[in-house]
């Protein structure tokens, strides 16, 4: 699974919601002119909150932060931060899964929409509505999901996003379902790659969430 962008923006609504590039930019990302995109990562903002897309999207805009994302949702707004061909920042260098990297990634940042730390069940469903738009985009398949869609804590061990981190976690199982159902759950034979991640670990408290993603493509 993969496939070349060259657009910045190939998603105009999602769901019925307007894919908000207002407030796209050039900051804390790598400019290219296209490249070959096979994974989406999910993400939270790590907000005690409640927090928006519209102002995670700003703060990207305006602020040095070595970290960004493609994508910023919320309860009401999807906020597009990045161009999809170009590669932002969200994954960071210590530990890598498969061939997930930020060159290869599309990165998707859920806001704190229930506060404390926690994304509301709006937010995740728009999340979802926005994952199997972009599972359609690039071509991942029901049968190759669970190896393409990943979290933060697949790639690196990172508690994000917090309430949908470890092993066998019951929340995370059923975003992927959802997906699946979103998709039309017409089972297609596809590549599959090894789900087991490289050893090792990197772990990262849930204050440093934002300002914790290396640059490294």
């Amino acid at each position: 699974v993969s496939k070349v962008i060259s657009s910045s923006s190939p998603l105009a609504s999602v769901a019925g919601l307007k894919v908000d590039t207002t407030l796209m930019s050039t900051h804390n990302c790598n400019v290219k002119p296209s490249r070959a995109v096979a994974y989406i990562v999910v993400h939270y903002t790590g907000n005690k909150g409640p927090d928006t897309a519209r102002a995670n999207a700003g703060y990207f805009r305006t602020t040095k932060t070595q970290a960004s994302a493609h994508y910023v949702v919320d309860d009401t707004h999807i906020y597009q931060c990045i161009a999809l061909k170009n590669v932002a920042w969200h994954v960071g260098a210590k530990v890598y899964y498969n061939e997930c990297r930020n060159a290869t990634a599309i990165g998707i940042e859920m806001c704190c929409t229930a506060g404390n730390y926690r994304v509301g069940e709006k937010t995740i469903e728009n999340t979802a509505q926005l994952v199997a738009a972009l599972c359609r985009l690039v071509g991942v398949k029901e049968s190759a999901l669970d190896v393409y869609v990943v979290r933060h804590w697949d790639v690196t061990r990172k508690e994000c996003p917090a309430q949908m981190a470890g092993m066998n976690n019951a929340e995370w199982i059923a975003f992927l379902s959802r997906v699946k159902t979103i998709l039309g759950g017409n089972a297609e034979e596809g590549e599959v790659m090894s789900k087991t991640p490289i050893a090792g670990t990197a772990t990262t408290s849930r204050s440093e969430e934002r300002f914790s993603r290396n640059a490294e493509t």
